[in-house]
């Protein structure tokens, strides 16, 4: 009895419960990749990102440039809205890849250089995957 009289206070007095305006969803995480430099470990740095990413419902593309000057991550892809995150990985360097990041809106940006002195062997294709996603995540949700 004590849990109907709970009940029928908490409604209101028309007796339906209300209506509220349910807050509207965030749009979906994109992420999009470019991978500088051509190694043949490529692949798997790719692979392995893009599955971390999906586990984290990130959105992905991906593109590959043989080049890449520091001051492209100042300029916004045709794509780019509030909720993308552009990264290029570069692998042209055989005992080091750098890694950049740019929020959408240009107003936060991460660079991360990571030493690959084996070259890009099992345990760097995890490393570059797990900065890669953790920055996404981090610039994404306003928390880089």
């Amino acid at each position: 009895m004590g849990a109907c009289l709970a009940a029928a206070w908490l409604l209101p007095r028309n007796g339906h419960a209300q209506d509220w305006p349910s807050p509207a969803p965030a749009p979906p995480l994109r992420a999009d990749l470019t991978l500088l430099g051509s190694p043949p470990e490529a692949a798997a740095v790719q692979e392995v990102t893009t599955e971390l990413l999906a586990r984290e419902h990130v959105e992905v593309s991906w593109a590959t440039r043989t080049s890449f000057a520091p001051q492209d991550i100042f300029e916004r892809g045709p794509r780019a809205d509030d909720a993308t995150i552009a990264v290029w990985i570069d692998l042209s360097e055989p005992e080091q890849a750098r890694l950049y990041f740019r929020h959408s809106r240009a107003d936060r940006f991460f660079l991360r250089s990571l030493l690959v002195p084996q070259g890009i062997d099992e345990m760097a294709k995890e490393e570059i995957a797990h900065i890669v996603a953790n920055a996404v995540l981090a610039l994404g949700k306003g928390a880089g």
